[in-house]
C-alpha cells in the first residue's frame, strides 16, 4: 500500500541488508511497523525534519511512537556537511513497544524492531530506491560492515545492533580520523569518504526522549585534494601554472616540450586559446 503513496523499496535486488527490520519497506512482518523517519517526512510529509550543520550538545529527540502534534518535528534530525549536496545523514529515536502486562500481545507500531535507541543512517538523494542503482537510497550504519569489490557497502555486519543507547552500552558512533572508513565505524558517504561527524554521549531509553551530542570535525584544507595521478621516475611530465584575471576568468598555462599552451576555463571546461 505504501508504494501507492510513493514509498520506495528499502531492500536490495542482490545481496546485503541496507536497512533490515527498521523499515516496513525493507522487511515486512505481521506485526505493525513504521517506515524510517526520513521516508515518513519526504514521501508523505507527515512532519518536517530540521537540519543541523554545526556541533551541538544536549540534543534530544522523541521516539517515533511517542510524538504529539506539537512534538512531531522533534523525532529526527538531518546532518549535513559541505562535502555533498545530494547526500546527508539522519538520526532518529526508535523505542521498542512492550507487551501488555501478563499477555503475549504487543502494544504499538514498534513491536518488531530489535531494540530501543538512536539510529544513524545515510540518505543518497541521487538514488530512487535501494532495489536499483549503484548505491542505496538509505543505508543504516551498524557495527561489522565493510565494502565489496564494487566499493559499495556489503550490507552485512549486524543491523540488529544498529541502535545506540546507554542501556545497550553503545553510546557513540562515527570517527574524527578522516583516514577511517566504514570498517572503523566512521559515518561515511557512498564513496567511502568519512564525514567526520561523531554522535556521542547517547543517553538511556527509559523515557520518551533520548539525549545525545553531535560533533562536526573539519578536514584539514590539504586533505580536500584527492590525488588522481602521481609523477613516476622516467615518465615524461609537463610544467604548468594557473592564474585568474581581475574579471574572474581562470587561465591555465601548459609547458610541453619546447612549446607553451594557454587554456581558459569556459562553462566548467578548459578551452585552448
Amino acid at each position: 500500500f505504501l508504494h501507492t503513496l510513493g514509498y520506495p523499496d528499502m531492500y536490495r535486488k542482490g545481496e546485503g541488508v541496507p536497512v533490515g527490520t527498521w523499515d516496513i519497506m525493507a522487511n515486512v512482518s505481521y506485526r505493525l511497523q513504521y517506515p524510517l523517519a526520513y521516508l515518513r517526512s519526504a514521501y508523505t510529509h507527515w512532519f518536517e525534519i530540521p537540519a543541523v550543520t554545526e556541533s551541538q550538545t544536549g540534543l534530544s529527540l522523541y521516539a517515533a511512537g511517542k510524538t504529539t502534534d506539537e512534538t512531531k518535528d522533534q523525532q529526527a534530525l538531518i546532518l549535513k556537511t559541505d562535502y555533498s549536496d545530494k547526500e546527508f545523514f539522519v538520526v532518529e529515536y526508535r523505542k521498542k513497544a512492550e507487551n501488555y502486562e501478563g499477555s503475549q500481545h504487543f502494544n504499538g507500531y514498534e513491536t518488531n524492531i530489535p531494540g530501543s535507541g538512536l539510529l544513524v543512517y545515510r540518505v543518497n538523494t541521487s538514488q530512487s530506491s535501494n532495489y536499483t542503482g549503484t548505491s542505496d537510497l538509505v543505508y543504516l550504519f551498524r557495527p561489522g560492515d565493510s565494502y565489496g569489490a564494487d566499493g559499495r557497502e556489503l550490507g552485512k555486519g549486524d543491523p540488529f545492533k544498529a541502535h545506540l543507547s546507554e542501556n545497550d552500552g553503545r553510546t557513540s558512533y562515527g570517527s574524527s580520523n578522516f583516514e577511517d572508513s566504514l570498517s572503523e565505524g566512521a559515518i561515511t558517504y557512498s564513496d567511502g569518504t568519512n564525514s567526520g561527524i561523531v554522535i556521542s554521549n547517547v543517553g538511556n531509553t527509559n523515557g520518551d526522549q533520548i539525549t545525545f551530542d553531535i560533533t562536526f570535525h573539519e578536514k584539514d584544507e590539504a586533505m580536500l585534494w584527492k590525488t588522481v595521478a602521481a609523477e613516476k621516475e622516467g615518465e615524461y611530465t609537463s610544467a604548468a601554472a594557473s592564474c585568474m584575471d581581475r574579471e574572474g576568468n581562470f587561465y591555465f598555462i601548459l609547458e610541453k616540450g619546447n612549446s607553451s599552451y594557454l587554456y581558459q576555463c569556459r562553462d566548467g571546461a578548459f578551452a585552448r586559446l
